[in-house]
């Protein structure tokens, strides 16, 4: 099997969108390249950052077969935010359901690893934040 940026891409956001939709389905998401405000009110909301930051060719071929294996890495960056006053308690259910999103995912061809939680992050004005980071590779194959 084989993915391309978009078809990745789509897949990787899915995972995330799937389950905000049931753990927070009136929260807001700033997905990159989109125009937001963020909001004013009391719901936890996310912003979405997908980087994709190595990869290369991982098989080799003769001129004949002209097929060749590519490997795409990247990170997946989820800055969730809350109204400061409880502790993130709400914060880290959230955090925790997505670390448990990626850690069950299952696709034939892309992987996540490395998924985890940060909540070393100082608060800035009314929101609290807590990180959800996953590392991704899957192949392309042209």
């Amino acid at each position: 099997m084989s993915d391309n940026y978009i078809s990745a891409r789509d897949y990787i956001l899915g995972v995330f969108y799937s389950r905000w939709k049931v753990v927070n389905p009136d929260g807001l998401v700033d997905f990159q390249d989109k125009p937001f405000e963020p909001p004013t009110g009391n719901n936890p909301w996310c912003r979405v950052t997908l980087r994709h930051s190595g990869g290369g060719q991982v098989s080799l071929t003769d001129a004949l077969q002209q097929v060749k294996r590519y490997d795409n890495t990247g990170t997946l960056f989820l800055q969730l935010m809350a109204p400061v006053g409880d502790g993130k308690t709400g914060l880290l259910g959230l955090a925790q359901s997505m670390v448990n999103a990626y850690r069950t995912a299952r696709h034939a061809n892309i992987w996540f690893r490395n998924v985890r939680l940060d909540d070393n992050i100082p608060t800035r004005g009314p929101w609290a934040q807590v990180n959800v980071i996953a590392e991704f590779t899957y192949d392309t194959i042209e």
